[in-house]
């Protein structure tokens, strides 16, 4: 098949991108807040799939290169749009776990005002960057004042699993027993949902290659591993041969902890692993120094592994499976690694929590005192498994995002405190963002096209409300009426915590006692990945896509 690039230029091209971002968009907003819909999916094996979940959602959505827009074939360029909202709800997940979708939509509003400020106003691309950007930094100093510390971690979890109290109680109720040890997320045989606390590690690394993901979330799930540990870099695949040979034998699954795994080493349990179906993930040791063997040592003594120390010169080359440890399972992101092993050895495991504490207690500084505490929190509380049931799988599977976007979230707002939900929090801002821009424009006249970047900013933020209650009342006349009075009574009171509780169709004076929050990461996030795109978008003057002989889509060059 021979391929070769399309190119577009400037406004046309930027018009194409944003009118795949506002498809996005229109999908994405039919989920919005408690009252919007599912979305219904088509899976490959020809069965369908339906989410409320926007990244979920959104991650399948793709046209094909025949997808027409004022009768001509402009399907790749479409896709290249769908992208950029698509990344901006897959870093959303990634960072928070909720609001997702506000991340997505906010993204696709401004691309499309941006558009149009180019395309129908002729504005300076640059200086309404600047407006953007001036704007993004007033929107978050304001809900830094307005955050709030958490009360009740259930009521945020409820809110992520789309108002499953059983979830939200959940959740609370293992944050209770395991603090911020680590969640694990599986499916249940069962149509019950319960959880179990194990044994278990997370540490701050993630795959050291895309190519490890075993599901379309850039997640990596094994089985009932073998587990190689060592602070060696491999970069031969002779280093490690016989070993991938033994454990394909034993048709198990292996995860690689090394200081580095690059070169033939990575180069062939990639293609081992697409071509032969071979188990494997490898990921960085984590930490550095000191920290990083004892943090080693403590993931060997949970797995029952041989430490492979650089520093004592033990090969790798001769590796028996015996001195390989044992996980129940283990998940892998872009950034985390969670293992868990509910077959551990309690007895070492609390001897080495004791010599933990002893190392928390002789601490020579509070550098040390912190990291053997951070330790040992880690070996001693383990970690949650939670088994998400349904009553049909697809169920299941639907209920296991919005369980995974709520363990996500509670973390979110632990760390980073509470603000109101139901778009109000982005109302209250977009307000005092205006009123601050107009305030230095009556000091010291502002550029017109910076005056334009902060416009799009406040409309884009008031959106999210409007299309929350539009979800609920499904009237245009009605929702405007809400709007005008929740403006009135935000007004008269200067507070951000009245808000439109669209659950029970009603306005709320205390949304926070209404249990309506969000954590506040979400609109930190959603703002600044939402100008980011925003901004990439307004300096797009060339955009190249993939075309074939054959009209075969080979999918967007991803510009974005």
């Amino acid at each position: 098949m021979n391929m070769s690039k399309e190119v577009n230029f400037g406004t046309e091209a930027r018009a194409l991108i944003a009118e795949g971002a506002d498809l996005a968009t229109r999908v994405l907003l039919k989920t919005l807040g408690p009252a919007g819909g599912c979305v219904a999916i088509s899976e490959s094996y020809g069965g369908v799939k339906d989410t409320k979940d926007g990244a979920s959602a959104i991650e399948s959505l793709e046209v094909s290169p025949g997808y027409k827009v004022n009768n001509r074939e402009v399907g790749n360029y479409i896709n290249v749009g769908i992208h950029a909202v698509k990344s901006a709800t897959s870093q959303m997940d990634i960072a928070v776990g909720d609001n997702t979708t506000t991340g997505g939509v906010l993204t696709g509003f401004m691309i499309q005002a941006v558009n149009e400020a180019l395309s129908k106003r002729s504005v300076n691309a640059r200086v309404l960057c600047t407006g953007l950007d001036w704007a993004k930094t007033e929107a978050l100093k304001i809900l830094k004042d307005i955050t709030v510390p958490v009360t009740s971690i259930g009521h945020v979890a409820t809110i992520a699993a789309n108002g499953d109290e059983e979830i939200g109680s959940m959740i609370a109720d293992i944050h209770t027993k395991v603090g911020d040890a680590a969640v694990t997320v599986k499916l249940s045989n069962s149509i019950n949902t319960t959880y179990e606390v194990v044994d278990g590690f997370e540490v701050d690394r993630g795959f050291i290659s895309p190519y490890f993901a075993t599901d379309n979330k850039n997640a990596c799930e094994l089985e009932n591993p073998y587990v190689l540990i060592t602070d060696k870099k491999i970069s031969s695949i002779q280093e490690i041969l016989k070993l991938l040979q033994a454990v394909m034998q034993q048709g198990r699954a292996l995860l690689i902890i090394a200081e580095d795994v690059d070169g033939d080493a990575l180069a062939a349990l990639v293609v081992n692993k697409i071509q032969r179906g071979l188990k494997v993930a490898a990921i960085k040791a984590p930490s550095f120094g000191e920290k990083r063997k004892a943090l080693l040592q403590d993931i060997a003594v949970l797995t029952g592994a041989t430490f492979f120390c650089d520093e004592m010169g033990m090969s790798l080359e001769n590796t028996q499976l015996e001195s390989l440890g044992q996980a129940t399972s283990v998940k892998i992101s872009r950034d985390k690694t969670c293992i868990i092993n509910s077959q551990a050895n309690k007895a070492v495991l609390e001897r080495r929590c004791d010599q933990i504490l002893n190392e928390v207690k002789n601490a020579a500084n509070n550098y040390d005192r912190d990291t053997a505490q951070e330790r040992f929190n880690k070996l001693k509380h383990g970690a949650a498994v939670l088994h998400v049931g349904g009553d049909s799988e697809a169920q299941a599977k639907t209920r296991k995002d919005l369980v995974e976007d709520a363990v996500k979230a509670a973390r979110a707002a632990v760390k980073s405190g509470i603000v109101p939900g139901a778009g109000a929090s982005y109302c209250y801002i977009s307000n005092k963002v205006r009123q601050a821009a107009d305030d230095l424009h009556k000091s010291s006249s502002c550029h017109k096209a910076w005056l334009e970047g902060v416009e799009i900013f406040v409309n884009s933020l008031k959106k999210i409300q409007h299309n929350i209650i539009l979800n609920a009342l499904h009237e245009i006349s009605e929702v405007s009426v809400i709007e005008d009075k929740l403006e009135e009574q935000r007004t008269k009171a200067n507070k951000c915590i009245i808000g439109y509780d669209a659950r029970n169709n009603c306005i709320s004076n205390n949304l926070i006692d209404s249990g309506i929050i969000d954590a506040s990461q979400g609109p930190e996030n959603a703002i600044t990945i939402a100008v980011d795109s925003a901004k990439r978008f307004a300096s797009t003057e060339v955009c190249m896509v993939n075309v074939s002989t054959n009209d075969k889509d080979m999918g967007p060059a991803g510009l974005m």
